[in-house]
């Protein structure tokens, strides 16, 4: 009798935010016992940041680390692409999976393509419609080079239609991130409680930050919110 071989997927993944987006993949790849190993491209790398968070969210190690390092999204695309076509060349998945919108999502699926191989993005569809922003260019370009496209909310798939793709390559499937957070919440449970009306502030975007008046404004308001009620502002490393 002849046993079917079980689908054997490849996640590629090297920022903070993509970390969260696939945690609920790879534990749901751990339920079905799918080969599911990654990558880890070192796009973020302070170990304060990056390490502290692959062991909240319980990520396996990765299969490999590539360790681009800093760098401008172009030279970091460039040593993630000479880093990784040995690596596909080695595994040779069945599909290379990569999520969000980052450096590390587009040369990924650079790579693939450039293998042969066939790429699923997580999150497809989404738009800002913004194209000075690197991430539009990344989500973009991806959606482009990927055979399935997995859509977190119902305006993906419009906008994806919009551009011409065909219907039988998108598929609404919902938001990783939603996910993580239900995985997260029973610990966050057992945590002190959080004084009344508190305020978290995340700020990292280019436009937002790197503007002197802009950021200026930004914390005049933070300042006027912590006039009636606390604010807790953990500083970006980009900001």
């Amino acid at each position: 009798m002849t046993r079917t071989r079980r689908l054997r997927a490849l996640v590629i993944a090297g920022t903070r935010p993509n970390f969260v987006k696939i945690a609920p993949l790879l534990r749901a790849a751990r339920r079905a016992r799918i080969d599911m190993p990654w990558v880890h491209t070192g796009q973020h790398f302070d170990p304060s940041l990056s390490d502290a968070m692959l062991c909240d969210l319980g990520l396996p190690a990765p299969t490999a680390s590539l360790a681009v390092g800093a760098g401008s999204p172009s030279a970091q695309t460039a040593r993630i692409l000479l880093a990784l076509g040995p690596v596909l060349a080695e595994l040779r998945p069945d599909v290379v999976v990569v999520v969000g919108d980052v450096t590390s999502t587009l040369a990924a699926a650079l790579a693939a393509a450039d293998a042969g191989l066939p790429v699923a993005h997580v999150e497809a569809g989404l738009r800002s419609f913004d194209r000075t922003m690197p991430e539009e260019r990344n989500r973009v370009l991806t959606d482009h080079l990927s055979d399935a496209l997995y859509v977190s909310e119902p305006a993906g798939l419009a906008h994806l239609e919009r551009e011409g793709f065909p219907r039988a390559r998108a598929r609404l499937v919902g938001n990783p991130m939603v996910d993580a957070l239900r995985a997260a919440l029973p610990a966050i449970d057992r945590r002190e409680p959080a004084p009344r009306g508190e305020v978290v502030v995340t700020l990292h975007r280019p436009g937002n930050v790197d503007v002197p008046a802009r950021l200026a404004a930004f914390c005049d308001a933070f300042a006027r919110v912590a006039a009636r009620r606390p604010v807790l502002f953990p500083v970006h490393p980009r900001t």
